[in-house]
């Protein structure tokens, strides 16, 4: 017990317990064995493999503040919703990782150079969508003004009301706001994405309760 609560500790540390550790290795031929033993189709065929920008997505997003507690956000370029406002976020491109494409987003959709400090949260869905959601500070740039626009974004600026501008999507309310809290009451330490080599994908951690001994 003690080696899987020190195994545990690393992982919620954002440590490598390496691969030759001792997990409980259930691959998703037998996840799809064992759905469809309950008479369910599994939604998922086994032979899944995840490639960055084709069978799965990968998100970067950045929540950043100045010194007067106002948020950065980007103006919309796209078609699609030009002219609304959004955090800096996109998707990673194959071979790049987490830290590199949030530097990359937030310097063409803002102009400014963003050095990462720590994960915020990770949200996911449908099993093939992750967002990873960062903090950290501004190192240098220059804000992107309307007259530097282009297909990335229309410009940036620092926003302290929500309320005055429109927003592409509501989701990032409550993004910001973890994020504000997290910055004047972190929950956790500084931690960032670990480069790190394996041929497993763990994409669930399950938490169990040693029941003391009488």
């Amino acid at each position: 017990m003690d080696t899987i609560e020190s195994k545990l500790r690393s992982l919620l540390a954002g440590e490598s317990i390496g691969d030759g550790a001792h997990l409980c290795d259930f691959t998703l031929l037998e996840q799809n064995e064992a759905t469809a033993a309950k008479g369910v189709t599994p939604v998922t065929p086994s032979t899944f493999v995840p490639v960055v920008k084709d069978t799965v997505t990968y998100i970067v997003m950045a929540i950043l503040f100045n010194d007067d507690g106002d948020v950065l956000l980007m103006q919309e370029a796209k078609r699609s919703c030009a002219g609304q406002w959004y955090l800096p976020a996109g998707r990673m491109e194959p071979h790049e990782n987490i830290l590199d494409a949030v530097k990359r987003e937030v310097l063409e959709e803002t102009g400014l150079h963003m050095e990462p400090t720590t994960l915020v949260m990770v949200e996911c869905a449908s099993k093939a969508w992750f967002r990873f959601i960062l903090t950290g500070n501004i190192t240098g740039g220059q804000l992107k003004t309307p007259a530097q626009a282009d297909s990335e974004s229309l410009q940036a600026k620092w926003v302290r009301d929500m309320k005055e501008i429109t927003l592409r999507a509501n989701d990032i309310v409550p993004v910001i706001e973890r994020g504000r809290i997290f910055c004047s009451e972190p929950h956790h330490p500084n931690i960032l994405p670990a480069l790190y080599p394996h041929d497993k994908l763990l994409l669930r951690l399950i938490v169990v309760i040693k029941q003391k001994s009488r």
